[in-house]
């Protein structure tokens, strides 16, 4: 009876001494929360290498039917035509020249003003149709070397040749803002302004006209000034523009368009 006595009572202090403690802490489960995607436009060399696996520069081979090679290029460009965003350059957007794009600030106006200049390009052979206007949106340098070169005079110079691949696009004549290549946005304070334009881009929005890769070569001599030969291998896609944008590279916010429309920064 005493060791019955002595066991009921270890359970009965037990029992207190849990009782006396605190509940356990509810474990909640953390709320989730958006995360900010950075900026990712497409890549315009990526979508012309599938393009070009795909048969996108062959023209219809011997033993293929019309039919045949039309079916493969409406699938090609089905494949590859989804919305796209290409972004141009960003250094391009700060030269001075004329002929080059501009992204300008007024603080009178308090208005943020971009104004492409497209060059143009011949995407046919047959010089009788009209050039087109494009941008270009990207180079891929694929080989750097040096070597000594002499001009007319005698005068020794060390040459740097660089071999590229650029890559651009040269709209249709489908596209729809051919006649207002500029975007502006208004309201914007000398301080946000001075903040904000580092991390603008502009963005090219539409899709794909055709299949095809335009092809196309050129180079430039070196100089005494100008010590560097470069080669260049041009693609092109014919592009349906539908929309140039504005955007925040730092979460990919569309912060005006020249189809209307303009977000806060």
């Amino acid at each position: 009876m005493r060791l019955i006595s002595i066991v009921l009572g270890a359970l009965f202090i037990a029992l207190v001494v849990r009782g006396a403690q605190p509940p356990a802490a509810k474990v909640v489960a953390p709320q989730n929360r958006a995360v900010a995607t950075p900026w990712r436009p497409d890549d315009i060399g990526t979508l012309v290498d599938k393009l070009l696996v795909g048969g996108g520069a062959r023209p219809k081979g011997e033993f293929e039917t019309t039919e045949e090679f039309d079916k493969k290029v409406e699938a090609l460009l089905r494949a590859n035509s989804t919305d796209l965003r290409f972004e141009l350059p960003s250094a391009s957007l700060e030269l001075e020249s004329l002929d080059e794009e501009r992204l300008t600030y007024d603080a009178d106006s308090q208005t943020v003003t971009v104004r492409l200049r497209p060059s143009s390009i011949i995407l046919y052979d047959d010089y009788s149709i009209p050039s087109f206007q494009s941008f270009k949106i990207k180079s891929r340098t694929t080989r750097k070397s040096t070597y000594l070169g002499m001009n007319a005079f005698g005068v020794m110079k060390t040459i740097t040749l660089i071999e590229r691949d650029d890559f651009g696009i040269a709209l249709s004549r489908a596209s729809r803002v051919t006649d207002k290549p500029w975007v502006a946005m208004e309201g914007v304070t000398p301080a946000i302004a001075r903040a904000l334009k580092p991390s603008l881009r502009v963005c090219l929005k539409g899709k794909l006209a055709d299949s095809h890769v335009y092809r196309d070569s050129d180079h430039t001599d070196p100089t005494i000034s100008s010590p560097y030969k470069v080669k260049s291998r041009k693609f092109y896609l014919l592009f349906d523009l539908e929309e140039i944008q504005l955007i925040d590279s730092r979460n990919g916010r569309v912060l005006a368009s020249n189809n209307g429309g303009q977000g806060k920064p």
